[in-house]
């Protein structure tokens, strides 16, 4: 349990057999809809993105690796008795427990999970993820904030893994300059696409 979690509230099995869960009911929309507009400004971004790491910091504190942080699992919850945006992180459908004395791998050697463009270099290799890979998909994700792009791009999924695993990413200097992005968002970025 965390405020920038999405909270479970009930679980179980009906009668025929049938799965279910009950989250709660957020209003708002997700980060991926909002940066379908473009770029967000750089004081709003780092208010999300800071949201953001305190939800997966509060994962990894307990051995949880999310694995699929991207804007589309990124809500924008507005709160009725304020204008500002409450964020909350969904979808821990691929999370894992990142535990040294585990002897169980539920994921297959050499198998990728999450999405292309969010994906670190150790999970575009098959390798076991760990709580890395989430960091290294907040600068992703903080990158997009900033520059409305992802750092890699491709025509395959597989063209964007390969991208992840051999390249580094740019930093567009004119872009950030336009913007007036502080020379701190760059080694911000960078830091945590490494």
């Amino acid at each position: 349990t965390h405020p920038n979690v999405v909270a479970i509230e009930d679980f179980g099995t009906l009668r025929d057999g049938a799965l279910f869960m009950v989250m709660e009911l957020l209003q708002g929309r997700s980060l991926h809809q909002e940066l379908e507009k473009g770029e967000l400004p750089a004081t709003e971004a780092l208010d999300i993105v800071l949201q953001v790491c305190e939800a997966v910091q509060a994962a990894h504190d307990v051995g949880v690796a999310h694995r699929d942080i991207k804007p589309a699992n990124v809500f924008l919850e507005t709160r009725r008795a304020s204008a500002d945006r409450f964020v909350k992180v969904l979808d821990f459908g691929i999370s894992k427990v990142v535990d040294e004395k585990t002897t169980t791998n539920l994921t297959k050697a050499g198998s990728v999970f999450g999405t292309p463009d969010y994906m670190s270099p150790q999970q575009a290799r098959g390798e076991k993820a760990d709580l890395s890979s989430d960091v290294y998909a907040l600068g992703v994700m903080l990158y997009r904030m900033l520059f409305g792009t992802v750092p890699f791009t491709g025509e395959s999924y597989m063209e964007v893994l390969i991208k992840h695993i051999t390249e580094s990413p740019p930093w567009p200097s004119d872009v950030a300059s336009k913007r007036k992005l502080p020379p701190l968002a760059r080694d911000v970025v960078l830091t945590a696409l490494e």
